[in-house]
């Protein structure tokens, strides 16, 4: 499957275009849809689920990240504790 394929540093393609705010098509987002795992895995760099990376770029695309999100919403409960593993970073 094209979707699993990693890059050197264990990213998903979905991690590289959700990094670079590309607009998805629509076939895509029906298999982001079907396979929820890739939405729910963080990007080994960045440590990020896809819609916070596609939120933390440049040119935002708040279609895009709202689509990443409301393609899988129960990101939302871990990214709370995404935060508190920030907090614990920063003292």
């Amino acid at each position: 499957n094209s979707m699993d394929l990693r890059d050197a540093e264990g990213r998903l393609i979905l991690h590289i275009v959700a990094k670079n705010n590309a607009i998805l098509p629509a076939p895509v987002l029906m298999r982001l849809n079907a396979n929820k795992q890739w939405l729910e895995e963080k990007d080994p760099v960045t440590n990020l689920y896809p819609f916070m990376l596609s939120a933390s770029g440049k040119n935002k695309d708040l279609t895009m990240i709202y689509e990443l999100l409301t393609s899988c919403p129960d990101v939302i409960p871990k990214c709370l504790l995404v935060g508190k593993d920030l907090e614990k970073d920063c003292e």
